[in-house]
């Protein structure tokens, strides 16, 4: 019973969080993208900045080796995979974690493409 209880409860933290990504509330995911202004990227017209994330996270890489260490499970390339992890992508770009140095950087303004879509509700 206790372990059902435990279950719902982070179901819906979960999705009272998910809720609020994407809605422009700088609070659910760290964001500060003003999503009623701006203009938000879909996934498909991100791939030159997806594909320097699926180095490493996706899904047919198994070992640490092939991965570079990127946690498994956390895999982008398709639209599916990615839109499952906003607060994690926008945390890693935000903080400048990703993509990890050696790694070819993002360039332009993938970078704030990025966080937007990670914030105004990830559009494909």
């Amino acid at each position: 019973m206790l372990n059902r209880l435990l279950a719902a409860v982070a179901l819906v933290g979960a999705a009272v969080a998910s809720i609020g990504v994407g809605c422009g509330d700088d609070t659910a995911a760290g964001g500060g993208t003003d999503c009623a202004t701006a203009t938000v990227k879909g996934y498909s017209e991100l791939t030159s900045a997806f594909a320097k994330c699926i180095t490493c996270h996706d899904s047919s890489l198994m070992t640490p080796t092939e991965r570079q260490s990127a946690t498994p499970n956390f895999d982008y390339e398709t639209y599916d995979l990615a839109k499952a992890f906003p607060v994690q992508i926008r945390e890693q770009i935000e903080d400048d974690e990703m993509p990890p140095a050696g790694l070819p950087p993002f360039v332009g303004t993938e970078k704030a493409d990025m966080l937007a879509w990670a914030d105004c509700g990830t559009p494909p």
